[in-house]
């Protein structure tokens, strides 16, 4: 083979290897694009089926218009009536100070006040409206007390009546559409276990 047979030789083998290469990479550059819409096409079709999910499936809210509820609350503890707590803040609603949030609080009148609108119906729960106003309240507790501490010389048991009906929703009874405070009152008694439920104090300060 004579030189010149040699240098075409090897001109063509590196012309052959080119094109090898870039028709690689442009395999690569193909995949990787493919790759690229094929996540771009999953991801809008993702978020599609989420905003379709959320418009047919939007949970009702419990009650969508402004409302305003009462039930008074009446704690006896070892036949002591005890007071909600206080109003400490400077805030005001409807004028008047008052202690937990606006959509459940109390005015230093041991009724507890529903104002807004309300999302869940568990937002209205009696447990959630002592949360806000900063009292311990369990089933098995209420402020300083719990079950089995001393009443009267005797293991004590709190208990919980709705119109002097007993209840057992304790923390989940969800507070009634009551406008009138004295047609709902939850009275909270710690009292010795099998004694008679101390008479309800109705009477609003």
């Amino acid at each position: 083979m004579t030189s010149h047979e040699k240098r075409e030789a090897a001109r063509h083998a590196k012309e052959t290897e080119h094109r090898k290469r870039q028709e690689e990479q442009e395999a690569r550059d193909r995949k990787k694009s493919y790759t690229t819409t094929g996540i771009i096409l999953a991801v809008f079709v993702i978020f599609a089926i989420g905003i379709i999910y959320l418009m047919t499936t939007k949970e009702e809210m419990y009650m969508p218009r402004e409302i305003h509820w009462h039930a008074l609350v009446d704690i006896n503890l070892c036949g002591q009536h005890k007071d909600l707590p206080r109003a400490e803040s400077s805030d005001t609603v409807h004028g008047k100070a008052y202690r937990g949030i606006h959509l459940l609080h109390t005015h230093d009148d041991n009724v507890i006040h529903i104002e807004g609108v309300i999302p869940k119906k568990e937002d209205i729960a009696l447990g959630r409206f002592f949360d806000a106003i900063e009292v311990p309240f369990d089933k098995d507790k209420i402020m300083d007390v719990k079950n089995g501490d001393l009443c009267n010389g005797k293991p004590g048991l709190l208990k919980m009546y709705v119109n002097d009906v007993p209840s057992t929703s304790v923390r989940d009874y969800i507070i009634a559409a009551t406008p009138d405070a004295r047609n709902q009152v939850i009275k909270l008694v710690f009292e010795p276990e099998g004694g008679m439920p101390a008479k309800s104090n109705s009477t609003q300060t």
